[in-house]
């Protein structure tokens, strides 16, 4: 939801890339009224990344739909959990389905010499929470909601589900450590890449 966010108008990307199947309901089987109103929000966001032109990036299944749009492109959404591959976004991939992730992948097919990342945290576990009756939920964060606080059941019924779970997300990214990439946060816990460089982009 980043192009609903203030911040956009400040830095408005000219890449973008949709992979979350609420960004498609459509393509659901049955999809909830919850779920529809997400979607009915990421169509106006397709609308907005088409006028001003960016390129788009989705999964090969919703190519089709957005055909139309000259500055879209697919890529391949399959997950082969025995492969290593984080830079080939015509075959399967290797690594956890996180968007954040596709679109760190899709930034190495197109052949840049460095990337720059922020905010690959995955700290979610930081904020879980439990009541009395062993029930746990965790703040969210997003822009939109924060500090809301939501059910964390679906990743796991017990905090140990859930942390096992949630170790994917850094184990995968840890698949991308040869490549040129810099985490601009200094304080990230994603400890794969350098966090050095000479950009003066804290103030």
């Amino acid at each position: 939801g980043y192009l609903m966010s203030d911040f956009s108008k400040v830095a408005t990307p000219t890449h973008y890339v949709l992979s979350d199947r609420l960004c498609f309901p459509k393509s659901l089987n049955n999809p909830s009224p919850w779920e529809l109103d997400v979607g009915e929000k990421y169509t106006k966001m397709i609308n907005h990344i088409r006028n001003a032109k960016m390129n788009l990036y989705v999964p090969m299944e919703h190519y089709n739909n957005l055909s139309d749009y000259n500055k879209c492109f697919g890529f391949c959404d399959i997950e082969d959990q025995t492969s290593n591959n984080t830079a080939d976004i015509t075959k399967p991939r290797g690594y956890w389905p996180l968007t954040a992730y596709k679109a760190l992948s899709i930034a190495i097919f197109m052949g840049y010499e460095k990337l720059y990342i922020c905010g690959y945290d995955n700290d979610y576990f930081l904020k879980l929470i439990a009541d009395e009756d062993n029930n746990f939920s965790f703040l969210d964060e997003h822009f939109f909601d924060a500090g809301k606080k939501l059910a964390g059941t679906m990743d796991g019924a017990c905090v140990g589900e859930y942390l096992y779970s949630s170790h994917f997300s850094f184990i995968h990214l840890g698949k991308f450590a040869a490549k040129k990439i810099i985490n601009l946060d200094k304080s990230s816990l994603v400890t794969y890449f350098t966090k050095r460089h000479d950009l003066d982009v804290y103030k």
